[in-house]
């Protein structure tokens, strides 16, 4: 991941973003994105 002023960014090379970990981590990701919004609005 990388770093900034207000977010994170999940930085995976183009071949690998279909890779089982890396989607497994990708959508664990986004639920918990989905489970708390306010997550995203500051």
């Amino acid at each position: 991941p990388m770093q900034s002023r207000s977010a994170y960014y999940l930085v995976v090379p183009h071949a690998k973003r279909g890779h089982p970990p890396v989607a497994s981590f990708r959508d664990w990701l986004r639920g918990q994105v989905e489970k708390e919004p306010a997550v995203l609005a500051w």
